[in-house]
């Protein structure tokens, strides 16, 4: 095992992130933070584990230290996956105080009475978890949510992490392919399932972090994922809304594919202002707008076709690294975001509109890079109305 850890980024890139983090957190004046958030661990040291959903917390000194505290199962994937030199292990008994264990971790660090930040808003803390931690550390040190300090960071892509992107965006046009291939009349939903997940696996993605809100009929209303396969029926439309990880980077595309006796041209002429819509969106994806633009341009043009009921709360979001149970990340593309756009964020966009008369959908997104002047769409939509 001479070849570990294995990395998927140099260690000059990962030195990069740690020291970026350690001026975060010292213009902040903290003199430390506890991460929670597994997107984070994993972009500042490469640790790859989903053990979030029992307990684990990696603690970041002013001076850039790096100690990592969680359970004996997560051990082997820290020797496997990062750069962490201190790990130490939860001591994983009944009755065993998480929140003491912390509390330990920081008095060996030389924290009591000092600021510590702590990641408030992640799946990694849980409201048992934080009612441990305040009862552990009242008094002992101060205290406050620092939950947005790295997230910042990684909005922002490195020409290493765009790469990543592109490798995502390459699995998905792939899927795509599968997607408008295997959808017919009479197909079972589990076999376009199947080949969704065959174009990830061979390859070398990773399985999606959404569940994906896809399916026929009824079903391809949904914006959830739900449980119970179906039959494409001979006049149906599926929804996909698909995408997948590449070393965790992901990327996703948007868009339906109609079987049998449809209003084909309404539904072209529908779908081409859906990607008018699109395109207006990503006209604003120019570094200094703000996010809330993106939703204005998108809105104004179902608006200047008398659209508006088909006007929805948010258009899109960031991509980027991503653990189950979501993909989603934010900023929102939502009305009235003050947030800026800057230079290789990644944004995946994704209007749609229903034809009033059948009830058919058509819709169209796709993640772009923003760059100097424009974007780099990483993927992309079918062009065409798609029926088979």
């Amino acid at each position: 095992m001479t070849d570990l850890p294995r990395l998927h980024f140099s260690r000059a890139e990962y030195a990069a992130r740690l020291d970026k983090a350690k001026q975060a957190i010292r213009k902040s004046r903290y003199d430390a933070v506890l991460l929670f958030k597994s997107e984070d661990m994993y972009w500042l040291t490469g640790l790859d584990t989903d053990g979030y959903y029992v307990f684990h917390t990696m603690l970041v000194t002013a001076d850039g230290g790096v100690t990592y505290l969680g359970r004996q199962a997560d051990y082997n994937n820290v020797l496997y996956s990062s750069i962490i030199g201190d790990h130490r292990t939860f001591d994983e008994l009944a009755g065993s105080s998480r929140g003491a264990a912390i509390k330990t971790l920081l008095s060996d660090r030389g924290l009591a009475g000092k600021r510590v930040g702590i990641q408030y808003n992640t799946m990694g803390h849980r409201a048992d978890l934080y009612v441990e931690i305040v009862s552990s550390l009242t008094d002992f040190c101060t205290f406050d949510d620092a939950s947005a300090m790295i997230d910042r960071w990684r909005l922002v892509k490195s020409e290493a992490e765009i790469e990543k992107m592109r490798q995502s965006a390459n699995i998905v046009h792939l899927m795509t392919d599968a997607a408008i291939r295997e959808t017919r009349a009479g197909v079972f939903e589990g076999k376009i399932f199947s080949a969704l997940a065959q174009a990830i696996y061979e390859n070398d993605g990773d399985p999606c972090a959404l569940r994906y809100p896809i399916g026929c009929g009824p079903a391809s209303k949904l914006g959830r994922y739900t449980s119970g396969r179906n039959y494409v029926a001979d006049t149906d439309q599926f929804m996909f809304e698909i995408g997948c990880g590449y070393r965790h980077y992901h990327t996703a595309v948007y868009f339906h594919v109609l079987t049998g006796d449809v209003p084909k041209q309404r539904l072209s002429d529908l779908l081409k202002k859906v990607e008018e819509a699109r395109e207006a969106g990503m006209a604003q994806m120019r570094p200094g707008n703000t996010v809330g633009a993106i939703h204005t341009a998108i809105s104004d043009t179902y608006r200047k076709y008398g659209l508006d009921a088909y006007l929805r709360k948010s258009y899109g979001y960031q991509m980027g690294i991503c653990y189950p149970p979501t993909w989603v990340a934010a900023p929102m593309v939502i009305s009235g975001s003050e947030e800026v756009i800057e230079e290789n964020m990644t944004i995946f966009i994704h209007p749609s509109l229903t034809d009033t008369e059948s009830g058919l959908r058509v819709s169209s997104g796709e993640t772009a890079r923003v760059l100097k002047n424009g974007v780099e769409k990483l993927t992309s939509a079918p062009a065409e109305l798609i029926l088979n």
